[in-house]
């Protein structure tokens, strides 16, 4: 029970935490809408006792909000991105809550002004509110769990572990734990009943005893928590130890060991109310696809009209006129998401027709087909440019896999395994393979490999880091376009 007495005292501190920051930052909100030079004030101040007086209102449907978000679990080993946007999506609903509630007594006391006016609040005051209150609480969040952090790393506040299964999935799970000491997780042992394991020592970590030892070695070694790792056929094992440790109120975390066909990332869903796991499940879906796309739009239609107004595109155009006598922009069907096909754009950087007598090839380093310009205009990667329309129309994504040319597609498909799977997200304009060095003719197996890994541990905040890398790239004059795919 030491465990549930810890998760209590950790529970407490993000919720003083939170109650605290949102009331300060109402507070701090009425401040700068009434008493900050950055608004005027023509109705004159309304009274900060009518704004003192709802903090109980907003505390008590804050807390309710941020509980049903799961905000106040265990965050050992959460993504800090999900949390933001768990925080933000929860003080908008908060917020939402609250407005109907006001909006609800106002419409109850409508005949009595004197009353009904207490119930009137600042539309200001609610905005600043909000987004001071998004930040705060994530920053306050932030900073507990740095703090949590420096005190797991010196030994405070771990979880003793005890993994079912000295196999390689329960090695693995080791690994982890032992890479992200942050996380609080010391594992003191494995169970096996492998006699090859008996005297296994793997990272400092012993094979403490067999399967049916597991009470007699978690009450000796104070376990908290036990990670079955066992394989699938040993069903009866795993449900012993499920109930063995439910009879020591040890925290039980099951990893089946289904890795061998997990392709992406696995999900679990309910099928008529029956529970199934996905295994090639992506990231990207629900609330963080949303944002995802929401963004790629707005920079790409900020973007295009920037070199626009420049005028950068106007110029390109220009002079792909002047110097070549085929159209200025050229399509060529590509390969996306569930292996649909569309039509990617780029500025022309070929003679015409430069396929007419080959067909599909991979470009040459000195390809004598590249016009001039054409070697500018990929040099600096600006033939490029036309791909963010492909973006607002939902062909692409600023970053994800490359799309490749039907032809490739279906000769990689055979010769690569996995390869196919790159195709469950939008194809991007700038990758994780493109930013570490995988373009051009080199190897299409590693490009698969960091594509893959893109998409198991995707997140908004990997994209601002691979869109960033692709902005130094752009800045050291690395073209960073892979060459599989050609232009005509």
């Amino acid at each position: 029970m030491v465990i549930k007495r810890r998760n209590i005292k950790i529970f407490l501190i993000y919720l003083f935490s939170d109650l605290v920051i949102t009331s300060l930052s109402f507070l701090l909100a009425y401040y700068i809408r009434f008493h900050s030079a950055f608004f005027e004030v023509p109705k004159g101040v309304p009274p900060f006792k009518q704004y003192y007086s709802l903090l109980p209102m907003i505390i008590v449907i804050w807390l309710f909000v941020f509980t049903l978000q799961g905000l106040y679990r265990s965050r050992r080993g959460k993504s800090h991105i999900d949390e933001f946007f768990s925080i933000m999506l929860g003080v908008v609903l908060a917020t939402f809550i609250l407005l109907s509630a006001l909006l609800f007594y106002r419409v109850y006391y409508q005949f009595d002004p004197a009353v009904s006016s207490r119930y009137e609040y600042s539309r200001g005051v609610i905005a600043i509110f909000i987004i001071i209150n998004v930040f705060t609480v994530f920053f306050g969040r932030l900073i507990i769990d740095r703090i949590l952090s420096y005190f797991r790393k010196k030994g405070y506040n771990q979880i003793k572990i005890l993994v079912a299964g000295a196999g390689e999935l329960g090695r693995r799970i080791v690994d982890h734990l032992q890479q992200n000491i942050q996380w609080g997780y010391h594992v003191v042992g494995f169970l096996d009943d492998d006699p090859k394991k008996k005297k296994l020592v793997y990272n400092d970590i012993p094979v403490l005893g067999k399967l049916k030892d597991f009470k007699e070695i978690a009450e000796e070694k104070q376990v908290n928590s036990l990670f079955v790792a066992l394989p699938l056929y040993g069903y009866k094992k795993i449900m012993a130890l499920i109930n063995e440790g439910n009879e020591e109120g040890v925290s039980i975390k099951l990893f089946p060991d289904i890795m061998q066909y997990i392709t992406l990332k696995a999900e679990v869903e309910e099928i008529g109310g029956v529970p199934a796991i996905n295994i090639n499940q992506t990231p990207m879906g629900g609330f963080k696809w949303a944002i995802k796309r929401t963004l790629d739009i707005l920079f790409s239609s900020c973007f295009l009209l920037a070199l626009t107004v420049i005028p950068l595109i106007p110029l390109i155009i220009i002079m792909i006129k002047l110097t070549n006598r085929g159209p200025v922009f050229y399509k060529q069907v590509r390969i996306g998401m569930d292996g649909k096909r569309f039509n990617l754009y780029k500025f022309r950087s070929m003679i015409n027709n430069a396929e007419a007598q080959t067909g599909p090839i991979f470009a040459e380093e000195n390809d004598p087909r590249v016009t001039r310009l054409g070697w500018f205009l990929r040099y600096y990667n600006l033939d490029e440019i036309p791909q963010f329309i492909n973006v607002i129309k939902g062909d692409m994504s600023i970053v994800g896999p490359r799309p490749e040319r039907p032809k490739f597609v279906k000769q990689f498909k055979k010769e690569i395994p996995k390869y196919m799977l790159r195709h469950k997200v939008k194809s991007g304009i700038t990758g994780w393979a493109q930013v570490n060095g995988w373009r051009g003719k080199t190897s299409i197996e590693k490009r698969i490999d960091f594509d893959l890994y893109y998409i198991q541990n995707w997140s908004l905040l990997f994209d601002v880091n691979i869109m960033w890398k692709t902005f130094l790239h752009w800045i050291l004059r690395r073209p960073i376009d892979d060459a599989a795919s050609q232009d005509k």
